[in-house]
C-alpha cells in the first residue's frame, strides 16, 4: 500500500472520519462538498476505501474529479471482519471513528476484498443520487397530503371556529402542486439518467411494467452482481435475503426500496396478465386447498418476484461477464 491512503466512515448528518492508513492519524472534515474537495487538494494524489452506501454517492463523485482513486466494499463484509479483526472501540473514541479505523485495517489484512470505483460506476451514483431525492419528495407528498386533509376535515366540521383555516389550505394546495411538479421532473431526470446503462438497454426496457423509476430503484439497490458472490448463500440467494425474499423467524433486515421495487414489478404483471403469476395461482391453490385466495395471490406474487430477481442478477452477470 504506497502513497497517501485514506479510510472514511460516512455520516450523513455528522462530520466524516477520516484515517490515515499510513500515520494512524484521524482526521474530521465537515460533511460539505467544499470542505471535502479541499482537503483532498491539502493531501495530493490519493487512495481512499469506504463503504458502499452510507451517503457516500457524492463523495466519490467529487473523490474521482479530483483524481483520486477509491475502492469501496458491501458494509455486510466489514460486519462479518469486524470479529476477525479483533477491533473494539477505544476509551474517547467514537464509534465513526472506530469504523474508519475497521476499514483501514482491512484495506492493509485484505485489499482484495475492496471494489476499485471507476468511471463507468458513476452513471449508477447518479442514478442514486436522484432517486434518493425522488424518495423524499414522495415522503414528504405524503405527509403534505395527509395535512391538507386534516385541515380539510377542520372546513367541513369547524369552519366557523377557525377563520384562517381556508389560507391554510390554499398554501397547502399550493406546497402539493409545487411538489408534484418536482416529483415529475425528477422522474425525467431519472430517465435520462437510466437510458444509457447496459441493463436497461438490453434487459429491463423490454420487460412489461418496468418503467425507468423502477429500474433505477432495482439498479442501484444492487449496484452490480458481484457484490453478491462471497461468504455462505452466495450469488443469487444472498441477493434473494437483501430484496426480503427469504423467509426466517425472528427479525429480517432487507433493502425495503430493493423490495418495493420488485413489489411495483409484479403489479405491473398483474396489469399485463403475465401467465406465469396465473400459473403460480394455480398452483399454490392445488397444493394449499385450506389457503385463502388472498394467501395465494400473496405466494403466488412472492414467486414471481423471486423469479424475476433470479432472472436479473443472471443477466447482469452475463452482461458484465461479457464488458458490458
Amino acid at each position: 500500500m504506497e502513497g497517501n491512503c485514506f479510510a472514511i466512515d460516512v455520516a450523513r448528518t455528522k462530520k466524516l472520519k477520516v484515517f490515515d492508513i499510513a500515520t494512524e492519524k484521524m482526521y474530521t472534515i465537515q460533511p460539505k462538498s467544499e470542505d471535502i474537495l479541499d482537503f483532498a487538494e491539502k493531501v495530493g494524489e490519493s487512495t481512499w476505501y469506504v463503504e458502499e452506501g452510507g451517503g457516500f454517492d457524492l463523495l466519490k463523485l467529487l473523490l474521482l474529479d479530483k483524481k483520486c482513486t477509491v475502492y469501496t466494499i458491501p458494509g455486510i463484509r466489514v460486519k462479518e471482519y469486524r470479529g476477525e479483526l479483533g477491533l473494539k472501540k477505544e476509551k474517547g473514541e467514537t464509534g465513526d471513528e472506530t469504523d474508519a479505523k475497521l476499514i483501514g485495517q482491512l484495506a492493509q489484512k485484505n485489499p482484495e476484498l475492496f471494489y476499485r470505483y471507476e468511471e463507468r460506476d458513476k452513471i449508477v451514483t447518479e442514478i442514486s443520487l436522484w432517486t434518493k431525492l425522488r424518495h423524499d419528495v414522495e415522503r414528504r407528498m405524503v405527509v403534505q397530503k395527509n395535512q391538507r386533509s386534516a385541515v380539510e376535515d377542520v372546513l367541513k366540521f369547524y369552519s366557523g371556529k377557525f377563520p384562517g383555516a381556508q389560507g391554510i389550505a390554499e398554501l397547502l394546495d399550493s406546497e402539493i402542486k409545487g411538489s408534484q411538479r418536482l416529483f415529475d421532473a425528477l422522474r425525467r431526470v431519472i430517465a435520462k439518467k437510466v437510458a444509457p446503462h447496459i441493463l436497461w438497454q438490453k434487459f429491463l426496457k423490454d420487460i412489461n411494467g418496468i418503467g425507468p423509476v423502477i429500474a433505477g430503484d432495482l439498479i442501484v439497490r444492487i449496484r452490480r452482481p458481484e457484490r453478491f458472490e462471497f461468504g455462505k448463500g452466495r450469488g443469487k440467494f444472498r441477493l434473494r435475503r437483501l430484496a426480503g425474499m427469504v423467509t426466517k423467524k425472528g427479525n429480517q433486515t432487507f433493502d425495503h426500496r430493493l423490495k418495493g421495487a420488485l413489489y411495483q414489478y409484479a403489479l405491473g404483471q398483474v396489469r399485463h396478465k403475465n401467465p406465469k403469476l396465473t400459473q403460480f395461482k394455480e398452483e399454490y391453490a392445488k397444493k394449499h386447498p385450506d389457503w385463502t385466495k388472498g394467501n395465494v395471490h400473496n405466494k403466488a406474487m412472492k414467486k414471481l418476484e423471486t423469479k424475476f430477481l433470479d432472472q436479473l442478477f443472471g443477466v447482469w452477470k452475463e452482461l458484465e461477464r461479457n464488458g458490458g
